[in-house]
């Protein structure tokens, strides 16, 4: 990893500008383009609400996408949890 591109990926995290963030797994700054997609979807939600499930589908597609190959699988093998813990609770119960 260079330095330029070290420079564009801290460019998006506004709060670390002037420090060093290590992050505690409690709190951690967001990038803008999360910001981003959080105001998209917001919107939607307040504007649109029965939009809101088409808005959402293709971009849980794309994320299933990009994170499938990496791992070596295909996008139907890839599950949305709520967070760490109740993803942690589904893995004793098997496969569904």
């Amino acid at each position: 990893m260079n330095d330029e591109l070290v420079a564009e990926i801290r460019s998006d995290f506004p709060y670390i500008h002037d420090k060093v963030y290590l992050d505690n797994a409690t709190v951690t700054p967001i990038p803008k383009r999360v910001q981003r997609a959080g105001d998209f979807y917001n919107t939607i939600m307040s504007e649109d609400l029965r939009g809101y499930r088409a808005a959402s589908l293709p971009l849980f597609d794309k994320g299933r996408l990009l994170v499938a190959h990496p791992i070596g699988t295909t996008y139907d093998r890839i599950s949305y949890v709520q967070n760490t813990s109740h993803g942690l609770s589904l893995v004793p119960m098997g496969p569904d």
